[in-house]
């Protein structure tokens, strides 16, 4: 009874977090075929900035994602707007890392946050420095910290847009996560 309990307990809180994590925005925005190709399809910069135009639009986040390989292994390297969601999302950090402190390191120090699966895989904790083969030629970034993630077991890196236009000379956008306002 006791194993049963903590068991259920603890599936209850990943669960919780999981979807916390997942489903960060309010209203997702992606083109047509987005699925199916990925990367393949972007959205018109012009209605990037449309949609933080919008009344009741708190916040905009965009998103830009491409795989690599690291150590041998698939991982994605992902871009979005390390300040929205530092005010708007819900990222939680392992050790309990203070995600608001977290993501202003990183954002000022050009740093990555890594998910806990390619944390786990490729032995990387808060701190450490990672030679990433980025679009523009490998690029040398700070993890920031460590955050709790479900949504694959690849592992992902992820850095501020910015900082994901610049290593690999893109700025386009994939998809667009809203946060309405109250």
């Amino acid at each position: 009874l006791v194993a049963l309990t903590v068991m259920v307990g603890s599936f209850r809180r990943t669960v919780d977090t999981w979807i916390t994590q997942s489903l960060r925005g309010d209203l997702y925005i992606e083109p047509v075929g987005h699925r199916a190709s990925a990367g393949g399809t972007v959205l018109p910069h012009e209605l990037v900035a449309a949609a933080g135009r919008l009344p009741g639009v708190a916040a905009v986040d965009t998103y830009r994602a491409t795989p690599i390989q690291y150590d041998g292994a698939l991982a994605f390297v992902v871009g979005v707007e390390f300040a929205v969601q530092r005010d708007h999302g819900h990222l939680a950090f392992l050790g309990g890392a203070d995600t608001r402190a977290t993501l202003d390191h990183a954002l000022r120090e050009h740093g990555v946050i890594v998910t806990e699966s390619f944390a786990h895989r490729h032995r990387v904790t808060a701190g450490d420095w990672i030679v990433i083969p980025a679009g523009r030629g490998p690029a040398r970034v700070q993890v920031a910290g460590v955050f709790y993630d479900y949504s694959t077991d690849a592992g992902a890196v992820l850095m501020d847009a910015s900082t994901f236009a610049r290593l690999w000379g893109d700025d386009r956008v994939e998809s667009l996560a809203l946060y309405l306002a109250p």
